[in-house]
């Protein structure tokens, strides 16, 4: 059976999901199926959708309570059916060939995941600048930064995934190297699926100053440096020091003083750079945390009169 299971979490995106399960339904390869996992909608998602569509292939799932969308696509991937799994966010779409050109590289068995870019309301792409063909891990790993790869196109085998989850908030840069590190990864360079801008997410271009985006994209940065980052040193010393760099400021706004010092030094070692010797540096003296936030905050206020 090579039925494709599409999971589409959603939150009161009522007025959203046709064009999404619209998507879906326009593929010129139809053997999918649609599930769409509500996260506790109040805009009438459900009877809507009970109204609208009477297509078999469109299973609906509400949860009983609000619980993020990791809990969501967990909840999908537990009542999918398919060989081959893809998630869509409920406001994205798929281009008509997105299914049956994943399909074409997974069919033999060889590779266990096929990325490729979404292309932007004005007309750019998001995700990977390179030709077509095999994706080695390690570049997986560090090519595209912090972009969720929830903001390109990904067809993954079922059996890549196995036993790996989602996990606490906005995860997808983690979850898909927890796949990829298991399994052969492949590269498409065109355009699969449409990014629709207006969303805000921890890796969108939020430029004012937040205290608790900081927060979380340090705890994300963290944890993906205690899974990888011994692959980083290896492979990529200098962006494993722009990682740990970036998650000891947000660890130390947070009052993580020794993991913050950890990375600090790690960034440090790995990429002397004197900003990075300076933080670590500025880490060690009493009261640090306190002073960092001080400074976040003066930051904060000078963006908001234009500084």
């Amino acid at each position: 059976m090579n039925m494709i299971s599409v999971i589409i979490p959603t939150y009161n995106r009522k007025k959203l999901l046709p064009r999404a399960i619209g998507s879906i339904l326009g593929q010129t390869e139809q053997d999918f199926e649609i599930i769409i996992v509500d996260d506790a909608s109040t805009d009438g998602t459900e009877e809507w959708l009970r109204f609208a569509y009477t297509d078999p292939r469109i299973r609906y799932e509400r949860l009983a309570r609000n619980q993020g969308v990791a809990v969501a696509r967990n909840r999908g991937l537990e009542l999918a059916r398919g060989e081959f799994i893809v998630f869509l966010d409920s406001d994205d779409e798929l281009l008509p060939t997105a299914l049956a050109r994943g399909l074409q590289v997974l069919h033999d068995g060889t590779f266990g995941m096929v990325i490729a870019p979404f292309r932007r309301d004005e007309g750019s792409l998001t995700s990977f600048d390179r030709k077509e063909g095999e994706l080695p891990f390690i570049d997986f790993l560090c090519e595209n930064g912090m972009r969720d790869t929830k903001n390109s196109f990904a067809i993954l085998r079922r059996e890549a995934i196995g036993e790996t989850r989602y996990s606490g908030k906005n995860l997808d840069f983690i979850f898909f190297r927890r796949v990829g590190v298991k399994t052969r990864i492949y590269f498409l360079p065109e355009p699969l699926g449409l990014y629709h801008e207006g969303k805000v997410s921890m890796t969108t271009a939020r430029k004012v100053p937040d205290l608790e985006l900081s927060i979380t994209r340090a705890r994300i940065l963290a944890g993906f440096l205690d899974e990888f980052g011994a692959l980083l040193i290896k492979h990529r010393p200098l962006m494993y020091g722009f990682y740990a760099y970036g998650a000891s400021v947000g660890l130390l706004l947070a009052g993580e003083t020794q993991r913050a010092r950890k990375f600090a030094r790690g960034a440090a070692r790995q990429q002397p750079r004197p900003k990075y010797i300076l933080f670590y540096l500025f880490s060690l003296i009493p009261f640090s945390p306190v002073l960092a936030r001080w400074g976040f905050f003066v930051k904060k206020v000078l963006y908001s009169f234009g500084v």
